[in-house]
């Protein structure tokens, strides 16, 4: 698993998005994207992640 500098993905964006441009809020989302994907080829349980993260991510891109 890879170490978070600025701690879980709901504390980073509620600290950072207004100041991440549209290429960086991209870029998470694709990133994470991609790593559901992994975990879905891989046969590997995440339980809740995509209810809980990705909602609030496409929620807070939603707001501007």
């Amino acid at each position: 698993m890879e170490y978070a500098n600025e701690g879980d993905l709901k504390k980073y964006l509620s600290k950072n998005f207004k100041n991440l441009d549209w290429n960086r809020k991209y870029r998470l989302a694709l990133d994470i994207t991609n790593g559901l994907h992994y975990l879905h080829k891989e046969n590997i349980l995440h339980r809740d992640l995509v209810s809980n993260l990705l909602k609030k991510l496409i929620s807070l891109i939603l707001l501007l």
